[in-house]
């Protein structure tokens, strides 16, 4: 990254806020060709069509379509995107902390069954 803002003009007349890649004058967003956007674009709108959000991964891969789409808008709905990445981050970190503590319990539950089974066998 140099210190250098990207040089890119948005719909709106205003400048692009990011940094320019080095060696660009636009940011690593705005330095890609128009093709290569429209082929990234395309690809994105395949891979997103069957995304679940019961998952950690449907959450994240969703995530990754927002954030996407996100660069890509540059009007006022990058907000509300914002909101609700941040909602589906709060929702992610949830299941991951549920998940962590099912497998603690369940490594809390198979070491009682041995202790159990151990008492068992000195019977």
């Amino acid at each position: 990254m140099s210190g250098k803002k990207c040089e890119f003009i948005k719909k709106d007349g205003s400048q692009c806020q990011a940094y320019a890649v080095k060696g660009s004058k636009f940011c690593f967003f705005h330095s890609i060709t128009e093709e290569r956007r429209r082929e990234l674009v395309e690809k994105r709108k395949k891979s997103s069509k069957n995304i679940s959000l019961k998952s950690e991964r449907g959450i994240l891969k969703f995530l990754a379509k927002l954030i996407w789409d996100t660069y890509e808008s540059e009007d006022t709905l990058s907000v509300e995107r914002a909101r609700v990445i941040a909602t589906l981050l709060d929702k992610y970190e949830r299941i991951k902390s549920a998940k962590e503590d099912k497998e603690r319990r369940i490594k809390e539950l198979e070491k009682e069954i041995e202790e159990l089974r151990k008492e068992l066998e000195r019977r």
